[in-house]
């Protein structure tokens, strides 16, 4: 039989009663203006005076996502679920499409992008924001 964790445990999760909600609070929805702006700074913070280094791009856009993901959770959006996501390319004078599919409602999801460029590199971001019933 398995033992309960203790309350102080850092893998202990609190259980919740359902609320059978099935729309969010209109105060609660993923705000897609906010996020750019949030995600556009992020971009333009992290990689200002930046040289693209193929060795780099990939720790680097992993790092970006991840605090573009910790930033929009301090906005607390209840029963959404974040996806981050990063590229991080050369410039070469090429172009450059990128494509995302997600599954969702348009009712209750939304996502936001953003992109920056330098003399060496080009990034783009994807934030989706989806909702858990």
């Amino acid at each position: 039989m398995p033992v309960p964790l203790p309350p102080d445990d850092p893998r202990f999760k609190q259980r919740v009663e359902n609320t059978f909600r099935l729309d969010p609070e209109a105060s609660e929805r993923f705000r897609c203006g906010h996020a750019k702006d949030l995600v556009q700074a992020r971009l333009t913070e992290a990689l200002q005076g930046v040289q693209y280094d193929v060795e780099q791009a990939r720790s680097l856009a992993v790092s970006i996502a991840n605090n573009i993901r910790l930033d929009l959770e301090q906005l607390y959006l209840p029963r959404y679920k974040l996806v981050a996501h990063v590229l991080i390319s050369e410039r070469r004078d090429q172009g450059l499409a990128v494509g995302c599919r997600f599954l969702w409602d348009d009712a209750k999801d939304n996502f936001a992008t953003a992109t920056f460029e330098n003399q060496t590199l080009v990034a783009v971001a994807a934030v989706f924001g989806t909702y858990c019933e």
